[in-house]
């Protein structure tokens, strides 16, 4: 089974350390960002990314614009809402 290189970013520390560690043990290789531009600078140094998990409600940058300058830095990804607060980045 192949397993895809996950993003995940959101302002909420303790969400995403425990999604993360979920995941993780699950055979996921998991990288967090806490901010919008920790996810950009994160894609500037590691363009292994598969897909990008994004809250949209972040202060700073949000996740529409997050998600709108990460598509810009690859533009062969694709993105669609997700349920509740959250937009997906697939790049794989």
């Amino acid at each position: 089974m192949t397993f895809f290189n996950l993003l995940l970013v959101d302002d909420e520390k303790p969400f995403v350390e425990t999604l993360a560690q979920r995941l993780r043990r699950r055979g996921f290789v998991v990288n967090c960002a806490f901010s919008g531009i920790e996810a950009l600078n994160h894609l500037d140094n590691n363009k292994t990314i598969d897909v990008a998990v994004i809250d949209l409600n972040m202060p700073g940058i949000d996740g529409l614009e997050t998600m709108k300058k990460l598509k810009k830095k690859t533009p062969a990804c694709g993105s669609h809402p997700a349920h509740g607060p959250f937009y997906n980045l697939f790049c794989r």
